[in-house]
């Protein structure tokens, strides 16, 4: 922290307030200070579920926030969250503020209840959601090939070089496309291995 803010203040020679959000609820003490022989510098620890939700209900963008409150019934406040969200008329902000409370949501709550208070086909609209849908997709698809390949492979020689599985993981998406043709067409193991990428 002491790092940033030296940074910052270098840069623009203005006033830093810093401060640390916790999101999930934990019994780890954070301190809020940083204090070694004669320096000392502050800062804000702000734990989400001791925060009174009112006032971040009542803000659209800090909506996604409110779920994670103090409150005696968590359900309830997830509910509330829900209904605010709902009531956003801009179709394109609905599905921002939607996946932003869902994926913070998760943190706290069930899948099946979330699933349950908000419109999936709304935050599909949200370009954090399509993000992460494509991302999810690429790994899939990457780890897809890297299971192929080591089947190829175990499958036509009865076995698969150890290191393999850490060679493959640094590998982009077109080379696995390529090994995995590779795998399948190739004369021996000696000559798949080859055709890996030298470091």
């Amino acid at each position: 922290m002491l790092d940033y803010w030296v940074r910052l203040y270098r840069r623009y020679n203005l006033p830093v307030t810093q401060v640390i959000i916790l999101l999930k609820e934990t019994s780890v003490v954070v301190p809020n200070f940083f204090e070694v022989e004669q320096t000392r510098h502050s800062y804000r620890v702000v734990r989400m579920w001791e925060q009174d939700p009112e006032t971040l209900l009542q803000d659209t963008a800090l909506l996604p926030l409110a779920s994670l409150c103090r409150t005696s019934e968590p359900n309830g406040l997830l509910s509330r969250v829900a209904e605010q969200v709902a009531n956003i008329e801009t179709t394109a902000q609905k599905g921002q503020i939607t996946a932003c409370t869902e994926i913070l949501a998760g943190l706290r709550f069930d899948d099946n209840l979330i699933k349950q208070l908000f419109k999936e086909d709304v935050m599909q609209e949200s370009v954090v959601y399509q993000r992460i849908l494509r991302e999810g997709l690429q790994q899939g698809l990457e780890q897809g090939l890297r299971t192929s390949i080591s089947d190829a492979l175990q499958n036509r020689f009865g076995s698969v070089p150890e290191n393999l599985t850490e060679q493959l993981a640094l590998l982009t998406p077109e080379i696995l496309q390529q090994l995995n043709r590779q795998a399948w067409t190739c004369q021996t193991l000696e000559e798949f291995m080859s055709q890996l990428p030298r470091s």
